[in-house]
């Protein structure tokens, strides 16, 4: 958890934004995005859809309309929980940082779904260098990876 903290503070901070909350979409990267926060001494927003119970509140976390969010995923795969996060925080009159943060783009339509509604997807890695990395090791089956890779240039 250490190193995907500091990579992920590294990534933010070589963004050259600032932000008011790092904000997660839950559940998955939840702890890191705590972690982060802790070793920050960064506030945390958690954008999730409203709820029929407790607060019914979309946005968790001491936010008030005007105040900037930086989104922070684990995974970009088509964006539509990133772009939904968006809005939860548009709805909320936060300030939306340009750049939202995943830890891995799994290249399947996040980046576009982004630009789509005016933002960035700024990823510490992505499928094909993971995926490269594996292959290179030998730790992958080669036609496993040729097969994943014919998969992500469809």
């Amino acid at each position: 958890m250490k190193i995907a903290v500091m990579a992920c503070v590294e990534m933010i901070g070589k963004s050259g934004i600032n932000f008011n909350h790092l904000a997660d979409i839950p559940t998955g990267v939840t702890p890191l995005v705590s972690s982060i926060c802790f070793q920050m001494h960064w506030s945390q927003a958690t954008l999730h859809p409203p709820k029929d119970h407790g607060s019914k509140a979309s946005v968790e976390g001491i936010v008030f309309p005007g105040d900037s969010i930086a989104i922070c995923d684990d995974v970009g795969t088509s964006g539509g929980s990133l772009v939904k996060g968006i809005e939860i925080a548009n709805a909320a009159q936060l300030n939306v940082m340009d750049e939202v943060f995943v830890l891995m783009d799994r290249e399947q339509g996040a980046r576009e779904a982004l630009a789509a509604v005016g933002k960035s997807l700024n990823a510490l890695y992505t499928l094909r260098r993971a995926l490269t990395y594996y292959d290179d090791g030998g730790t992958m089956p080669h036609n496993k990876y040729v097969e994943c890779m014919e998969f992500l240039d469809r």
